[in-house]
């Protein structure tokens, strides 16, 4: 079994384990584990031209980043890991395991394994890992460089395999420490953004933005921004999405009425694709039994479930309702109903202060909507957004937020504004959802991350029903422009955006099946090619897959000079062992050359039959070489 091989696999071995440190996915890192042993399960490596092991490296490669990226999109955290460094690790670290499926008989084959591995360590490298993953990273490398040595430096004879060579192993050693130095200095630096991003998994989950089944603004303290995508818009504009509507207020806690009746809404089910005037909201992760709509949408559609709403409007789906597409013209689809009894309940003991407030603001005259947005014009104009709120464990956190600090982020708004609405006779509910304000750069559409969840309020009002009012400063929409985004960053999102545009709703998937079994097939065919001589025996083999006569008269003639080429060897190295041999040196030189260039013009360059025409004459001219310098020395 070729040894280079062996120590690749072993190499991929350690690297997979680091991946799986970084990325807390074992099962993602078993995937080139198993095809690392599943290939040296083949003793010999496949033998395979360049396209089909280009082509297979590269499919077998983008596959598992993209169950990375997925994976991710599905609330399963890679650790510390983005998903774009995760998919480029795993991806990376598949494509070299790929690589130690072949025998290493290409030019620079066994560079690109060692690179490949290099890419997938220091996409994965993090600060929070520390020196452990810096020092195993550097084992990993080097045992790759080490297969490299092997690769490249055979040894002439079996006595000199264990012959120590000094320099060789002094190299590996000096690009080992350096390695190690650019990991433990590096990588830390490279990495600060990414473990920015990361969310700790023993945080409370009130800590992150998005929706949930309750609010409380303690938990809300100091909350998290991810740029998590949530959903992505087209067709339109809108700028609010409702999800959850929360109307009961206990002990710092909005919670929703849990015992309202539901009721159907009356939904077009089509599989696509989206039509004129509509607009097009698009799940891609999150909870999914919310689903997320303006209040004034119309003629809703989907192609994945039914749809029910609360007295309150708000949608549910006992499905996994992926796509929803609507009209903001026309008649509404969701019913709303007028105020229930928790609309107008607030505490009694904050009732005091709240009052006080009102009269001090001049918003208890006029009608029961100008209330209400007295409220709203002082909370924008004298109130300050920010994320992170004092400490106040002697006081109650909106008390504090009203008569103290005067700052926090839009909970603390929306509940100040519901609350100071109901004390003025005027109901009330504070609603959960999106803002939608980020509009691709690369596309016609909108993204909506995890950090533009926000909290308002709607106000009722007799003629005019629900009404929308937001009390959150508008300095809070600079955490949400998108401008924090890398460019290259949403140059991706997108791509992803238009392959699931390309795969969507059935379309386009047979060509798609048809493009990925031509190309399945034609490195089946390649490698089978390249094998049907070990595994049908010889006689099964077609001639022209046979060596050729000129290399044939080649071996004979080396053969002559006890140099036999072994079963399997391949040409290069047997050109390195011809190089090595007790040949004359002129002689012994030009053989190896011209063993070296025929196999990068078979097996590798393959320019035409026509370009082998001129290096087999050599092969032939060099065995006529061969046999004469043979017979001189014997009639010497």
């Amino acid at each position: 079994m070729n040894r280079a091989r062996i120590v690749d696999a072993v190499a991929i071995v350690v690297a997979a384990g680091l991946f799986a440190l970084a990325s807390r996915q074992p099962a993602l890192a078993a995937i080139p584990v198993v095809i690392a042993l599943a290939g040296l399960a083949l003793r010999e490596g496949a033998r395979a031209d360049a396209f089909a092991q280009i082509a297979t490296t590269l499919v077998a490669g983008a596959l598992p980043g993209y169950i990375a990226i997925n994976v991710i999109d599905r609330d399963v955290p890679l650790g510390v890991l983005d998903p774009l460094s995760g998919a480029v690790a795993l991806g990376a670290l598949t494509g070299a395991s790929v690589r130690t499926v072949f025998s290493l008989a290409l030019p620079q084959a066994g560079t690109v394994n060692s690179s490949l591995l290099f890419v997938a360590l220091t996409t994965a490298g993090q600060a929070r890992l520390g020196a452990p993953y810096a020092l195993l990273a550097s084992l990993a490398m080097l045992l790759s460089l080490s297969a490299r040595a092997i690769e490249r430096r055979p040894a002439s004879d079996p006595s000199a395999r264990f012959r120590p060579r000094l320099a060789p192993v002094a190299a590996i050693l000096a690009i080992s420490a350096a390695i190690t130095a650019l990991f433990g200095a590096l990588l830390p630096i490279a990495h600060r953004w990414s473990v920015r991003r990361m969310v700790s998994a023993y945080s409370r989950a009130q800590n992150i933005s998005g929706l949930g089944d309750r609010m409380s603004l303690q938990a809300m303290d100091g909350i998290l921004q991810s740029d998590a995508i949530v959903l992505r818009v087209r067709g339109g504009t809108t700028d609010y999405l409702r999800g959850v509507a929360f109307d009961r207020y206990r002990l710092n806690t909005w919670t929703y009425s849990r015992n309202a009746s539901r009721r159907r809404v009356a939904v077009t089910q089509r599989s696509g694709p989206m039509l004129a005037g509509e607009i097009e909201i698009l799940r891609v992760s999150g909870p999914s039994q919310w689903v997320l709509a303006p209040l004034e949408a119309g003629a809703l559609a989907s192609p994945d479930a039914e749809l029910e709403a609360l007295p309150s409007g708000v949608l549910r789906s006992s499905m996994d309702a992926k796509v929803l597409w609507f009209r903001r013209s026309g008649p509404r689809s969701i019913d709303v109903d007028p105020p229930g009894r928790y609309d107008t309940e607030y505490p009694r003991v904050l009732a005091p202060m709240l009052l006080n407030i009102a009269r001090e603001w001049g918003c208890l005259d006029g009608e029961p909507l100008e209330r209400a947005r007295c409220f709203e014009r002082r909370l924008r104009r004298e109130y300050r957004y920010s994320l992170s709120v004092p400490e106040t464990p002697d006081t109650e956190p909106l008390v504090a937020f009203l008569r103290s600090h005067k700052r926090g982020h839009c909970e603390y708004f929306a509940s100040a504004l519901a609350l100071l609405a109901r004390a003025a006779n005027v109901p009330a509910r504070v609603i959960a959802g999106y803002r939608v304000h980020e509009r691709s750069e690369w596309g016609d559409y909108y993204v909506v991350r995890e950090r533009d969840a926000h909290s308002w309020v709607e106000a009722y009002d007799a003629t005019r029903g629900w009404v929308r009012l937001d009390a959150t400063p508008p300095s809070a929409d600079e955490r949400g422009s998108g401008a924090a985004v890398a460019p290259w960053k949403t140059f991706i999102e997108s791509l992803r955006w238009r392959w699931a545009d390309f795969t969507s709703a059935g379309r386009s998937r047979a060509p798609l099946s048809i493009a990925a079994a031509l190309l399945a097939l034609g490195v089946g065919v390649s490698v089978l090619r390249r094998n049907a001589r070990a595994w049908f025996g010889r006689d099964r083999v077609e001639d022209r897959d046979g060596p050729p006569p000129s290399l044939v008269a080649l071996d004979r003639a080396l053969s002559s000079w006890s140099i036999a080429r072994e079963r399997g060897e391949s040409l290069e190295r047997f050109a390195t062992r011809v190089a090595e041999s007790a040949l004359p040196s002129a002689l012994a030189r030009d053989v190896a050359t011209a063993l070296r260039a025929y196999a990068r013009q078979r097996y590798g360059a393959s320019d035409g039959p026509d370009a082998l025409a001129p290096l087999e004459a050599r092969l032939v001219a060099l065995a006529r070489a061969l046999d004469d310098a043979r017979r001189a020395r014997s009639a010497s």
